[in-house]
């Protein structure tokens, strides 16, 4: 019943074609919140543009968070514990809400579940398959929304202070980080490149005008 605001006029404007004479590829390496989820609806869009189209991929992950979030907690849990925080997560008012928004926080949160998934059977058995699917999916989940590196420092600390920081859990751990830190990196070069290019002006420097802009 709400129409698009301000925040998902600019999503669609993202999964857009680009100006003319810059390459897609420039376009999504320039995203501040990840490509993934701009990069999906750009081909989603090409079917249609009604706003029910547009927000269904969002609820699709929305309710397959729910069901992939009732997995991961049978894999930590007993089954009456997965049951309530499942049923939580089901009812959440925001993750309700932001199912049914036309931006990216859904993914995030999808991805963020299945890299969840990903660690806890890392951390069972640490062999290279595992940590591949681990790296694959927190790199997916990272490019879903950059805020899911935080996660990936979390997942860090949770070796560390469970004692699996070394071991038989290293190499593979380290082979994770590699394949999660390459699926970003062009990011984070790009994030470097525009930081380097903020210059830094006093206050005093800039005319009445441009502080009240």
């Amino acid at each position: 019943h709400q129409s698009l605001w301000i925040d998902e006029v600019l999503t669609i404007g993202s999964f857009g074609p680009p100006p003319p004479g810059i390459p897609y590829w420039k376009k999504l390496l320039w995203d501040v919140h990840g490509p993934l989820y701009s990069m999906f609806m750009h081909f989603w869009s090409l079917a249609a543009n009604s706003e029910g189209w547009l927000r269904a991929p969002g609820a699709a992950a929305g309710v397959l968070s729910v069901i992939f979030f009732n997995k991961w907690l049978r894999m930590i849990t007993d089954e009456s514990t997965a049951l309530t925080g499942t049923l939580f997560l089901a009812i959440s008012p925001f993750s309700i809400y932001y199912s049914q928004e036309l931006r990216f926080y859904s993914f995030l949160t999808l991805f963020v579940i299945l890299a969840l998934i990903a660690y806890t059977r890392f951390i069972e058995r640490p062999d290279r398959k595992r940590a591949v699917l681990l790296g694959i999916a927190v790199g997916v989940a990272s490019l879903s929304h950059f805020m899911a590196l935080f996660l990936a420092a979390g997942l860090a600390v949770h070796m560390a202070v469970s004692g699996r920081m070394g071991g038989r859990w290293l190499r593979p751990a380290i082979l994770a980080a590699a394949i999660a830190l390459l699926m970003v990196s062009p990011w984070i070069y790009r994030q470097i490149y525009f930081l380097r290019g903020i210059e830094v002006t006093g206050i005093s420097e800039i005319p009445d005008e441009a502080k009240l802009r």
